[in-house]
């Protein structure tokens, strides 16, 4: 398995169990997707460096998707990737 082309951010804030705003290097705020419907303790905090990918699928409301974050140690929100 291969991860998509990723791109990082900060968290500014995770909300509806399927959203998170966060603000891009040029300062930009977006919307993202996040596929964790958990409580994320630790690994979804304000002021986080998480890293998303971008879906080209016309059917999606939100084009980006949260992959990653990263703390001391990378933390994966998709159990598909957890054998990396």
């Amino acid at each position: 398995m291969q991860l998509p082309a990723l791109q990082s951010a900060t968290l500014i804030r995770r909300y509806k169990r399927f959203l998170a705003d966060i603000e891009l290097p040029t300062g930009d705020i977006m919307t993202i997707h996040c596929a964790n419907t958990g409580a994320m303790t630790g690994c979804g905090e304000k002021g986080d460096t998480i890293w998303y990918s971008h879906s080209d699928s016309q059917t999606r409301k939100y084009p980006h998707s949260w992959e990653l974050t990263q703390l001391e140690k990378w933390t994966t929100l998709l159990y598909q990737y957890a054998s990396f």
